[in-house]
């Protein structure tokens, strides 16, 4: 038996056989983003069901050698999670979708699943919101392929996703779980706190998954603003437009 099959084996234990998927029009797929199709398909399509599961299954690839990506939503356009060799398990995160609100130390830890509509749908009710609150995607987007690729919005206080991170858990080339921020340096403390001793947890941002696999991600939280509204100006010319937006 060789390390693939291997491989195979421990994966398809870990996750069940209805959650590893080698059918053609699955591989298809997922060989595509919103504009390029890989010349490559991956082996398998795995859907782990939490972190535990997804921990597993990345160790299991790398004690065997075998290529591994993480699919989040799949609205990149850049080719980040297409495969690029035939010895290539795609990880699909859809089924993880665990959310843990801590309202008292005002973070929420989310596992790579969740979207940003699911994480301000669950926030909403309790008056809260993360300081960047999703692309244009966001009905789809993951947070954990935000944080990879990122992801940059309009109209937000902090318009790129990664000003909003306390701490992440991830997995590294070695199969090493590490934990970033306050929850890294003391296992019993919060996870409130990213610039903790070394903040290690910005090597992980906008690798595109390439320097470790995501497993839960903190991201701070605030009050959601009690109104909103909006004001729109008419200028004679270009020069009082510049005047106004450089007072503004």
């Amino acid at each position: 038996m060789n390390s693939v099959d291997i491989a195979f084996d421990q994966i398809s234990d870990i996750v069940g056989k209805d959650n590893f998927i080698q059918n053609e029009e699955t591989l298809s797929f997922y060989s595509t983003d919103v504009f390029v199709s890989s010349k490559e398909k991956p082996l398998a399509v795995v859907r782990p069901n939490n972190s535990y599961e997804l921990i597993k299954i990345v160790q299991a690839c790398i004690a065997n050698n075998v290529s591994l990506i993480v699919r989040g939503g799949g609205a990149s356009y850049t080719g980040g999670y297409l495969p690029i060799n035939s010895n290539t398990i795609i990880i699909d995160s859809q089924n993880l979708k665990k959310i843990e609100i801590n309202e008292e130390d005002m973070y929420v830890t989310v596992e790579p699943g969740v979207t940003w509509l699911e994480l301000y749908e669950a926030l909403s009710p309790l008056g809260l919101r993360t300081p960047f609150w999703g692309p244009f995607s966001g009905r789809v987007a993951t947070i954990a392929g935000s944080m990879s690729f990122h992801a940059l919005s309009h109209g937000t206080n902090n318009a790129v996703s990664a000003d909003s991170l306390s701490s992440l858990q991830v997995i590294i080339g070695t199969g090493e779980v590490i934990e970033t921020g306050s929850q890294g340096a003391n296992e019993n403390s919060s996870r409130f706190f990213r610039h903790y001793g070394p903040d290690i947890g910005g090597l992980f941002l906008g690798d595109s998954g390439a320097l470790g696999v995501k497993t839960r991600i903190t991201l701070k939280l605030r009050k959601k603003p009690e109104g909103f509204a909006a004001i729109s100006f008419g200028f004679p010319d270009f020069k009082n437009l510049f005047l106004a937006m450089r007072d503004i």
